[in-house]
């Protein structure tokens, strides 16, 4: 049985892929199998994934309808035998030959979750940033994770999947998958594990590089999708911050991120017509308006949360 199970969900990126594989197959550490879940490409990506196959007998394809991303990761999951779950984005790479220091640190620590640091690099390889953790902490209980929550999700990021490493078991115990969303479905996977997990391990070294800002990535688009998605996030994190008697706050960020990087991505446009017709469309987003009605000045603490507030505040004044 392998090791590690490493789970790809594969979507049209024939540009990044070689790239990807390479990352990992030419890590020294060799105890792990790969999961590549063609999720219904229509490029060269499953033809890729045949050629490295044919020399690579740790690597599993299996091909599907395209039905997501979340739902080609709990395929994936369901296929996978190792003793712990990586999930990587195809368009992005490991970092050389640290797949085996991770590896050593889960055999020290007997942890259901690993967080880990990360670099950020731009279409033209340059870093952006990384994300690295002071130093290396070991919860063994879940309130002990509850009371540096807020901590933990400023310096890094709670909510994405590829930072992490799961016990295969955890996720088999406490029956979390990845919803039928089509954005931040990885925020809730993360933000319903997080209520369960009795260890995790931040560890301080960065073992990931994630690329940003790829043109056709879910991140780069304006969907109107995410605004009722957002809420069913703030709704985990309203059930997170109850579990562990965080305050109020937590949702309310998440809100004013969320609706201010919509309304970002509306007036981003140069189309005119699109941004009118979009803000037409706020003005019946009544669950969205609503939520964020509950927000008050005197919650918002940072300036810069502030200003977003404040924006959001006069875009939905101006909807009506």
């Amino acid at each position: 049985m392998p090791y590690i199970s490493i789970i790809l969900p594969i979507y049209n990126v024939e540009e990044y892929l070689e790239k990807c594989l390479d990352s990992i197959f030419k890590q020294k550490f060799k105890d792990f199998e790969v999961i590549a879940v063609d999720d219904g490409s229509t490029d060269s990506s499953f033809k890729i994934l045949e050629s490295y196959q044919s020399h690579e007998n740790r690597l599993k394809i299996f091909h599907k309808i395209n039905e997501g991303v979340g739902e080609a990761r709990n395929f994936g999951l369901e296929q996978s035998i190792g003793k712990y779950i990586f999930f990587v984005d195809p368009d992005d790479s490991l970092i050389p030959n640290k797949l085996g220091s991770l590896a050593k640190i889960t055999f020290q620590y007997n942890a259901e979750l690993f967080l880990f640091g990360f670099e950020e690099v731009n279409t033209t390889g340059k870093i952006v940033r990384a994300v690295q953790n002071k130093q290396l902490t070991l919860y063994k209980k879940n309130e002990e994770i509850g009371k540096d929550f807020v901590q933990l999700s400023k310096e890094n990021n709670i909510r994405v999947p590829w930072n992490k490493l799961y016990l295969r078991d955890a996720l088999i115990k406490y029956s979390i998958r990845f919803p039928e969303q089509e954005t931040g479905e990885d925020a809730v996977f993360n933000l319903k594990l997080l209520r369960e997990v009795s260890s995790l391990v931040v560890i301080d070294e960065v073992f990931y590089a994630y690329l940003s800002g790829r043109p056709g990535s879910s991140q780069s688009l304006f969907r109107k999708i995410r605004v009722s998605d957002n809420l069913v996030i703030s709704n985990e994190l309203s059930k997170l911050a109850e579990h562990w008697n965080l305050e109020k706050s937590l949702i309310y960020n998440n809100d004013i991120n969320n609706g201010f990087k919509v309304i970002k991505d509306v007036f981003s446009s140069k189309s005119i017509k699109f941004i009118f017709e979009n803000i037409r469309w706020f003005r019946n987003q009544k669950k969205f308006i609503d939520a964020f009605n509950l927000i008050r000045i005197k919650d918002v603490g940072e300036v810069k949360q502030l200003v977003k507030y404040l924006t959001i505040k006069i875009f939905l004044m101006n909807c009506h």
